[in-house]
């Protein structure tokens, strides 16, 4: 007989400390869904730390009965931090915990991270670029839609106006900028202020060492985080009101374009620091055009005039209502490692 008392889960890359929206909703989702399948989290790891340094969060590992590995925006290009996540599969196959890597996307990692993802349980990316590269090493892994299109939203009043995300991509978030301003367009900020400390960690995070010794740069983005920071709203439903208030969305940012997808609102995209933008919008069934805009104004208004194109909505409402399914299927499955 099962014992009904809740599992220990342990959660690594807790992406709440970067105060996003977007990631905000995927952690509530994540834990809605381990509540759900009866496990209890009992400690996170925050993303940007190494969770081998913290002693809590390695009690907490060594008696829990799940690990779970959020890769959300991590797990690319080899990057230290990648790697560093990516050792929770080999702690907790040696000491026989079910791991399992989900949420995660996969770009331009080499043999030796492809090595790493071979001692989880269960690995999810969430797209379809993810899975073929892992594939190529012979990796076994499922595709589960973003965590954050997994909560319904239901938009209401009219639309109008344009509005602009920032990038983490310091060219395209300046031209983000510059476009928002030829265009009059509305600032539409993914990130929040948070709690305490949080105005320092809202501009410095975007700000680095290159544009301290460029004072072009750093006025540039100094001005963007202002104007965004001005604009910021509270809580992931408030922005996806503000997303679903437009006629259009013009962005660099993965989340606000998922949001996009929730909120029935048309968008375009800048490139960003990984495909996953243009991959999102494949696995959707939109047009590959929205991943290629060049930010004119000229570029911008046409597609505020196109909207959706006619097949574009109900590939959108399948798109979300298959990802839910697989979404509750891979915890169903987790729930079973159990």
């Amino acid at each position: 007989m099962r014992d009904p008392r809740p599992r220990r889960a342990v959660i690594l890359n807790d992406t709440r400390v970067d105060n996003h929206h977007g990631c905000d909703r995927v952690m509530r989702a994540l834990e809605g869904q381990l509540t759900r399948i009866g496990c209890r989290v009992v400690a996170t790891a925050p993303a940007h730390a190494d969770w081998r340094q913290r002693a809590d969060v390695m009690g907490a590992l060594n008696n829990a009965h799940l690990i779970v590995v959020n890769g959300e925006g991590t797990i690319h290009h080899d990057r230290p931090a990648a790697l560093t996540l990516l050792e929770a599969g080999h702690h907790g196959a040696a000491r026989g915990i079910p791991t399992v890597l989900l949420n995660s996307g996969w770009e331009a990692n080499g043999p030796g991270a492809a090595g790493k993802v071979r001692d989880f349980t269960l690995v999810a990316v969430r797209d379809s670029r993810s899975k073929a590269e892992l594939d190529r090493f012979g990796v076994t892994c499922s595709v589960v839609p973003d965590l954050s299109l997994y909560e319904a939203y239901s938009r209401h009043g009219g639309r109008n106006g344009v509005g602009f995300t920032d990038s983490v991509n310091r060219g395209a978030a300046a031209a983000l900028e510059r476009a928002r301003r030829e265009c009059h367009g509305l600032p539409v900020p993914i990130q929040h202020r948070g709690g305490r400390g949080g105005m320092w960690r809202y501009f410095r995070s975007y700000i680095g060492a290159g544009d301290v010794v460029r004072p072009g740069s750093l006025g540039v983005m100094l001005r963007l985080r202002a104007q965004h920071f001005m604009h910021q709203v509270h809580s992931d439903e408030d922005l996806l009101d503000l997303i679903g208030s437009l006629d259009l969305l013009v962005s660099g940012r993965f989340h606000a374009c998922t949001l996009s997808l929730l909120a029935g609102t048309p968008f375009v995209a800048a490139a960003t620091t990984t495909a996953k933008i243009a991959t999102l919008i494949g696995d959707a069934g939109l047009s590959p055009w929205r991943a290629t805009v060049s930010l004119t104004a000229a570029e911008i208004t046409e597609a505020r005039r196109i909207g959706w194109e006619s097949r574009e909505p109900a590939a959108i409402a399948d798109f979300l209502a298959d990802g839910r399914a697989r979404t509750d299927a891979l915890f169903a499955d987790i729930g079973r490692l159990l």
